[in-house]
């Protein structure tokens, strides 16, 4: 997994950091994991590669792959990312509708879709209300855990639930992601495993000054 900078011309590769996670990943065996490592690591933007490795390591038992991101914005520049690097070897999916759909099949590929916490919090109640068996298919990355929104903490607290009441465990069924995680939202959880990224070969990440009164 590396990047090369768009219009440079040097033939030098940057390998993000989060790679060094690579086995950590694909060999863990704990079901709820919290992943601390700074901005530029890579995290966000790997993790849609690591989870369908996994997906077809277990024989497609679990194909699906929820990511949540904040906004709506970051959303579409990352599934366009996706789309462009991974190409038809998985499903690439963003509205709740379709996965709902989706989960009533046997599919074939890996589905990835990123979801902010809202639609996400909607796909696990309309899940519940059809009888939709999402939680024992399904591998959920919860994004920038720390930023505590309504619709984050309710997310939170309803997946926990729904993961207790199912009695299913398997492999890194949850990650959690952050680079300032908040001690009190790991608890809902339980048993949480910690992983966490040294600093090193960071991404650059323009950071913008803004004054104001």
């Amino acid at each position: 997994l590396v990047f090369t900078p768009s219009g440079d011309h040097s033939p030098s590769t940057q390998v993000y950091s989060v790679y060094q996670m690579h086995d950590t990943f694909l060999f863990n065996t704990d079901p709820i994991v919290n992943f601390k490592s700074s901005t530029g690591s890579g995290k966000t933007r790997c993790s849609p590669f690591f989870f369908p490795i996994k997906a077809l390591m277990d024989n497609m038992q679990r194909p699906f792959f929820i990511m949540t991101q904040p906004g709506s914005s970051i959303i579409d520049d990352k599934m366009k990312d996706f789309k462009k690097t991974l190409e038809d070897t998985v499903i690439l999916v963003r509205k709740v509708d379709k996965l709902l759909e989706l989960y009533q099949t046997n599919p074939t590929k890996p589905v990835i879709s990123l979801l902010s916490p809202q639609n996400a919090l909607m796909l696990l109640i309309q899940a519940e209300k059809s009888n939709i068996d999402i939680i024992s298919k399904t591998r959920f990355c919860l994004d920038e855990v720390h930023e505590r929104t309504v619709f984050t903490d309710v997310l939170i607290a309803k997946l926990s639930q729904m993961i207790n009441d199912s009695h299913i465990s398997f492999p890194l069924q949850v990650l959690m992601m952050s680079a300032t995680p908040d001690e009190r939202i790991l608890h809902c959880f339980g048993t949480v495993k910690m992983w966490e990224l040294p600093d090193s070969q960071l991404f650059p990440i323009d950071t913008l000054q803004l004054e104001t009164d």
